[in-house]
């Protein structure tokens, strides 16, 4: 009873924070959070409590979707890439170490990572640009076809020309996100996303833009 009436308090203090936070946006920021509603999806939350037989088969079949995705013939080796030497399909893009967690979320957790290119001149950029890198695990549990259904094709047609624009030596975009460079599946059969180290958090940065920018107006431009 004491625990459910301490969840109570929780969920209570949590709502009047949202709340707050709320009032406290301009008109105009709220107005579009609300318009973004619309577009929102869910995704079950993987379990915690499966089975080594269950693991396995998700394993398995993670390994068998991942598989397609890397012969998609647009984006398959350009954003899908192995790292080790268990892929049967594309050449290892290098090795990709896990190091510490730094945070975590309801479908997936964030780690530091070293990342070692097959290509040096990749090697060569990431020291020249000071690139650190991240994984975003995915938990345990989670399909990578229920993932498949989440992220849009606009972010791997996004990734295509800027790989194109790199090979034609053209300028990259302005970016006001953290950018997922490629996807890989680890050799546990968890999916993750290899990003780019941000400095700052995405409400750090919005404050930020928020300061800087005229009343009434959002963080970024259209």
């Amino acid at each position: 009873m004491a625990a459910s009436a301490s969840h109570s308090a929780n969920v209570t203090a949590l709502e009047a924070e949202e709340d707050q936070a709320t009032i406290s946006c301009s008109p105009f920021v709220t107005a579009q959070i609300e318009l973004s509603k619309r577009h929102w999806s869910e995704m079950a939350e993987p379990s915690d409590g499966i089975s080594m037989e269950e693991e396995a088969a998700i394993k398995l079949e993670n390994e068998e979707s991942f598989k397609t995705l890397e012969m998609h013939p647009e984006w398959g080796g350009l954003f899908f890439k192995t790292f080790g030497d268990h892929s049967e399909v594309r050449e290892s893009a290098g090795s990709l170490e896990v190091g510490e967690k730094f945070a975590e979320g309801a479908q997936a957790e964030l780690f530091h990572a070293r990342v070692l290119w097959r290509n040096p001149k990749l090697n060569e950029e990431d020291e020249e640009k000071g690139y650190e890198w991240v994984v975003k695990v995915f938990k345990k549990g989670t399909f990578v076809r229920h993932l498949q259904q989440q992220w849009p094709e606009s972010l791997l047609q996004l990734q295509i020309k800027s790989f194109e624009n790199d090979e034609l030596g053209k300028p990259q975009f302005y970016r006001h996100y953290s950018e997922v460079y490629c996807a890989t599946l680890l050799e546990d059969g968890r999916f993750a996303f290899l990003m780019v180290k941000e400095d700052e958090d995405l409400r750090t940065l919005i404050d930020r833009k928020m300061m800087e920018s005229d009343h009434g107006c959002g963080p970024f431009s259209k």
